[in-house]
């Protein structure tokens, strides 16, 4: 086979992936949309598999605000760095098992930001096993 023809047989492929990839996407929002009034995960059986509708909830994460960060006093800073919550190196990072047995929860808490996720379903397709 020559170069060409593989060139031309991996992109047809290619090309293939991305329209199924689009599609799936497509049937997994209409199945989504299906899941409108409903309040717990469940599963659903077809012939030839299974769709699980899995309930997220809504949920609070929180993130390191290397802003804030900067913006305390050099001792709050200091102490940050000393018990290792902190980790100074050319950017800031924070060490989150180690800051949720710190201490001062407060002085924690002023160096987060809450991101707010609404509660959502996600989709898992399987086939039947043969």
């Amino acid at each position: 086979m020559k170069i060409e023809q593989l060139i031309d047989e991996a992109i047809e492929l290619q090309n293939n992936i991305k329209r199924n990839k689009k599609r799936l996407d497509e049937l997994k929002n209409l199945l989504k949309e299906s899941t409108a009034g409903k309040n717990a995960s469940y599963k659903t059986i077809s012939e030839n598999g299974s769709a699980r509708f899995t309930k997220r909830k809504e949920k609070i994460t929180s993130s390191f605000d290397e802003e804030k960060y900067l913006k305390l006093d050099y001792e709050k800073k200091n102490q940050l760095i000393q018990n290792q919550i902190i980790n100074e190196n050319v950017n800031y990072s924070l060490d989150l098992a180690k800051a949720k047995d710190f201490h001062d929860q407060n002085l924690i808490k002023s160096i987060m930001r809450e991101n707010y996720k609404e509660s959502y379903f996600t989709v898992t397709i399987s086939n039947k096993k043969k």
